[in-house]
């Protein structure tokens, strides 16, 4: 076989092998159909509620769709795997002031994938006057321990940065005042009632209580909050440089750290009830969460579920989150921080909060969180609210 007659038999096998029907064509995955991400507002104060629409993706290919919308430009979605070929708009609010660029990413079945986005700008929100916390104490409460309340109450009162709405019905205060306080006509913006308790010797770590007594009908924010401690505790504690650490521990709690997580699923998952722990109960809320991933934190933030009703579901836990301020044990000797991730979930309830008033936080390596000493002192899940 001549040359010719070689090239010619091997072009006529390379035609057979190309156009055999058992060679599948392969077809290259078009990528799905967006239309622009827009939304009803692109500026505005703080909170701003935002619409984001769109028109409803679909794929040329036909295959299925779903969606993710990072609303502000943290590489994390709020909303995530939805079906967008449906669902053509989501509700967003923005707390905090800033400019955010929102990203709604589409992606097929075959990896194919979109995005459009959307520049939100949020202005800070112009405050009238500042939020104002109202001390009321016992007639017999010890003035030596005072000071440690007024710092407390002015650490948060510079922490929220917003009045609330004034309440201007009467409430009656009967089984919450400790000065013997019947009604209020009017509270602008909490009124916190302060006395003493016995020492428990069954109970001997005991700090004291605390927690809302009244709080809004809409937004749950507290009205009127007591703290009752232990008379023979505050000594010592006072002595120990650490009494106003746990002053503002408690009236955090009053404020809603912890007793006000059960009232929206948004907050809080998987906690206990009545006098069961949760098993794994966790936090939720996209401020706090925002603050714990910047501090390294990974995944949700986790609720403490050991040491019974007083101190699980209502603290971050101590065994991750160390000297923590509004973890369940006070921490003896060293300072303990009220971080980001705390003022963070102020936001979440509802509060306006400046951030920059957080303490300087780092989350502890797992293997340097340290064990609680003997002498640590528990402090008790705050009493239960009671709306108006």
């Amino acid at each position: 076989m001549n040359k010719f007659v070689a090239r010619v038999f091997l072009i006529g096998v390379l035609l057979l092998l190309v156009s055999c029907p058992d060679n599948p064509v392969i077809k290259q995955n078009n990528n799905p159909v967006l239309q622009a991400l827009n939304s009803d507002k692109s500026s505005g104060n703080s909170p701003l509620g935002v619409v984001f629409s769109w028109t409803a993706a679909s794929d040329p290919d036909g295959d299925a769709v779903s969606c993710l919308l990072d609303t502000n430009s943290d590489g994390t979605a709020e909303f995530t795997a939805f079906d967008c070929s449906s669902v053509v708009s989501q509700n967003f609010t923005y707390p905090n002031a800033g400019t955010f660029v929102a990203t709604l990413t589409v992606t097929d079945d075959k990896g194919g994938s979109v995005s459009r986005t959307k520049s939100i700008t949020v202005t800070p929100v112009v405050v009238p006057s500042s939020y104002d916390i109202v001390l009321r104490y016992s007639a017999a409460f010890p003035a030596k321990f005072k000071p440690a309340f007024e710092a407390a109450a002015s650490r948060w009162h510079n922490i929220i940065t917003a009045d609330v709405p004034d309440v201007t019905q009467a409430i009656s205060v009967t089984g919450c005042a400790t000065d013997g306080t019947t009604s209020l006509p009017s509270v602008d913006d909490l009124v916190v009632f302060v006395g003493t308790i016995p020492f428990d010797a069954s109970n001997p770590n005991l700090l004291g209580q605390a927690g809302p007594c009244f709080s809004r009908n809409v937004s749950r924010l507290t009205i009127v909050g007591v703290m009752e401690f232990v008379d023979t505790q505050m000594d010592g504690l006072l002595t120990a440089n650490q009494l106003t650490n746990t002053v503002t521990h408690e009236m955090g709690h009053i404020l809603g750290i912890g007793t006000h997580w059960n009232n929206n699923s948004n907050l809080a998952v998987g906690l206990g009830s009545g006098s069961v722990c949760g098993a794994n109960p966790q936090f939720v809320g996209i401020n706090a969460l925002r603050e714990y991933h910047a501090l390294g934190g990974v995944g949700n933030i986790t609720i403490e579920n050991t040491s019974g009703p007083g101190t699980c579901d209502g603290h971050w836990k101590e065994s991750i989150f160390g000297t923590e301020l509004m973890t369940g044990f006070l921490n003896g000797g060293k300072p303990n921080p009220l971080s980001s991730i705390t003022l963070g979930s102020m936001q979440d309830l509802g509060y306006i909060i400046d951030l920059s008033k957080a303490d300087a936080y780092t989350i502890p390596a797992p293997r340097t969180v340290e064990t609680r000493s003997a002498n640590s002192f528990i402090v008790t899940r705050p009493i239960d609210h009671i709306e108006p």
